[in-house]
């Protein structure tokens, strides 16, 4: 530990004193430029950005960066309205408004301007005024509004005397002691947790021993775990955090242009819920245009002609918990013939959402970069938990003949066999078109476990309210499941004739019945157009990004509150992707969260250690290692980390507590001073 302290000591004598080789000074910096970087975006901005924006030479290159670091982080790449930029300054305002000082305009520099301007307004605020013996205090309650944090949490403030702002609590760094102002409780933590209890109750005294509703606490008893201590340090370093980078990575690799609103109808959103040999579901997404667009290929920016279209979807659970954002690319060369027929049929973008069982809310921005227009439109999926009995997949309609696909899955791929979409829920056909459809039945288990593969009688028929009751059209057939994948799952499908149909709207039914099993059923949509209606269409899709998926069922299933299943996503993935380092600090939090110490402190063994990682998942893994009687390893992952990070605060502050569960509180002193020193440093920067 001394020749760790010895290290760190010199470490941070060259952090405080030394700058940059080829940086600017922050005080060197035009007036301008040095309040944008310390007074504007300092709690948003990455810390390579910054040192990168302290290099520049000119105000052009500054300017440019600029408009740069607020282009990558719209959520509509491409809008002339970049809605992040303008909530940001609304935040500031605000801050700057409601704390700090009114004239001098530094409420962003106090505790409650940075919760306000990194997090925005709070979902609910409780202010408690002064009373005997107690400090007062604020709580306000939040529902997270990034993945890269709990779900829903609480921050603290406290008054520590009149004249002074109020100050961020923390369970472990303060403790009660800091709420209290008598001298009964002889500065015992304990006994100023039961004063504090007395006097505003237990709700609040709950919220001094931890932030986050879920963790368990124990009353009778001041013993904080780190995982507040970690919330805290994931919000003051969010901008670093890897999952808000990956955010703001996906704009950085859009083109940034400007774009428009279309006035025109909204597209169709459609899904098929699609499950693989493995269980999981996925939702196979149709964005369906409503109807030629002239202008949906053209002459591309990158040269040649062809299709160059951007689509973002922004997830979130049904009650407004953030889920995952995606965009993708979807571009390609067209011939001039090929070309032709693009512009007058009718378009449809297709993706894939992996999601756990639950109900969604999904905005998708689909944006045309050769004119410029762009839709947007909010829709709704469900993802049906596998039940006991017989079910029936979404019915897809298929043009043309399904081709093989080795390798990774792209959109409507069943058992490696992709089926090109021609509409999903609803199809639109001439008088005498075949309705092609595919479906998957999803078979139920038999006593033993196995699934049931048992012949699975089929009845096909269509009808419409003009026809009654009676069918104008039917069909029964018997298919045999026994090829069904490992996860219970057997692709089928059907072709119905439509020679001789009214223009109108037809009900098509397709009901499956197995022995032991209540029939399942699947519906589908068919509208005959008139002649000279344009019915036939063509779709694509982005490059499928398989290394991302068990990524997305976990913060799928950690939204849904299935936070076992997150689990065993993110350690898949980490198996998989040895170096994801987003993986790794969800993956410690949510361990440490349901209080399993000793997988957490096994995460240290994880190749994605041998890279700097965030402080949060840091704080977590050498607790973890301490508790289970691994303090050496925990010095060593220390040791280790200071060399790959800048040094922080809240690295001395994990280095002082370990001290002081050695019984070294002299070291633990020192630690906490460096920690000091290395704030009052970042303070004067500002």
């Amino acid at each position: 530990m001394y020749r760790l302290r010895s290290l760190l000591l010199i470490l941070v004598a060259l952090l405080l004193v030394s700058p940059s080789l080829h940086a600017v000074s922050v005080k060197n910096l035009p007036p301008v430029y040095r309040h944008w970087l310390t007074q504007e975006v300092n709690y948003i901005i990455e810390s390579p950005e910054r040192e990168e924006f302290l290099t520049l030479k000119t105000d052009a290159e500054r300017d440019a960066f600029m408009k740069s670091f607020w282009d990558s982080r719209n959520p509509d790449p491409g809008s002339e309205i970049n809605t992040y930029k303008e909530e940001h300054y609304k935040r500031l305002a605000y801050a700057n408004e409601h704390f700090g000082n009114y004239e001098a305009r530094d409420g962003w520099a106090t505790d409650q301007g940075m919760i306000w301007i990194t997090l925005g307004e709070p979902k609910q605020k409780i202010t408690y005024p002064s009373r005997a013996n107690v400090r007062p205090i604020i709580i306000w309650f939040y529902q997270s509004p990034t993945p890269a944090l709990q779900s829903y949490f609480s921050v603290l403030f406290y008054k520590r005397s009149t004249g002074e702002d109020y100050a961020l609590y923390s369970p472990y760094q303060d403790g009660p002691n800091r709420l209290i102002t008598g001298l009964e409780t002889g500065n015992d933590q304990a006994r100023s947790l039961q004063q504090l209890r007395k006097a505003l109750g237990s709700e609040v005294a709950r919220t001094a021993v931890s932030l986050i509703p879920t963790e368990p606490v124990n009353l009778a008893e001041f013993s904080p775990s780190m995982m507040s201590d970690a919330l805290l340090a994931n919000i003051r370093g969010l901008a670093d955090n890897p999952l808000e980078i990956a955010r703001v990575n996906r704009n950085r690799r859009e083109k940034v242009t400007s774009s428009i609103m279309s006035e025109d109808a909204p597209p169709e959103v459609k899904y098929a819920v699609i499950r693989d040999e493995n269980g999981h579901a996925t939702a196979d997404m149709f964005v369906r245009l409503a109807h030629p667009d002239a202008g949906i290929a053209g002459a591309r920016k990158a040269g040649g002609t062809g299709y160059d279209l951007t689509l973002q979807q922004h997830i979130t659970t049904a009650d407004g918990r953030a889920v995952y954002d995606t965009v993708s690319t979807i571009a390609a060369p067209l011939s001039p013939a090929a070309l032709d027929v693009a512009r007058h049929k009718v378009f449809a973008a297709e993706d894939q959402l992996p999601l756990e069982p639950g109900k969604y809310v999904v905005q998708t921005t689909l944006t045309n970069n050769i004119n410029l227009q762009a839709h947007r439109v909010t829709s709704t999926v469900n993802i049906p938990v596998r039940g006991k009995t017989l079910a029936m997949g979404d019915p897809v309609a298929f043009a043309g003949r399904p081709g093989q696909i080795a390798g990774q899955r792209v959109p409507f791929t069943y058992a490696g066999v992709r089926f090109a979409p021609a509409g999903v829920g609803t199809i639109s056909l001439h008088a005498g078109d075949p309705l092609q459809a595919v479906f998957q039945l999803w078979l139920p288990r038999n006593a033993d476990g196995a699934w049931n593969k048992q012949p699975v009688a089929m009845h096909f028929y269509y009808g419409s309210a003009l026809s009654g009751a009676k069918p104008l059209d039917e069909a029964d057939e018997t298919v045999d499941p026994s090829n069904a994948d490992a996860g219970g799952n057997f692709v089928s499908g059907h072709t119905f004739h439509t020679e001789g149909l009214e223009p109108g709207n037809y009900r098509v039914i397709i009901r499956a019945t197995q022995p032991g099993s209540p029939a399942a059923f699947g519906t589908m949509t068919l509208r005959v157009e008139l002649t000279g209606v344009p019915t036939a269409g063509w779709s694509a899709y982005g490059p499928p990004e398989p290394q991302q998926e068990e990524m997305k069922r976990a913060l799928s299933a950690e939204a849904s509150g299935a936070n076992d299943a997150a689990i065993a996503y993110l350690t898949k993935d980490l198996d998989l992707h040895p170096q994801n380092i987003r993986s790794l600090g969800r993956l410690a939090t949510l361990l440490a969260e349901q209080h399993k110490v000793h997988e957490t402190a096994q995460l240290v063994e994880r190749p994605a250690f041998r890279d700097a990682v965030d402080m949060a998942t840091l704080t977590l893994v050498s607790e973890a290692l301490v508790t289970t009687g691994q303090p050496a390893q925990a010095m060593d992952l220390l040791n280790r980390q200071s060399r790959l990070q800048s040094l922080n605060a809240m690295l001395y502050t994990e280095l002082a507590k370990l001290d002081d569960q050695a019984g070294k509180h002299s070291d633990g002193d020192v630690a906490r001073k460096q920690a000091q020193a290395i704030g009052a440093k970042n303070i004067s920067e500002k």
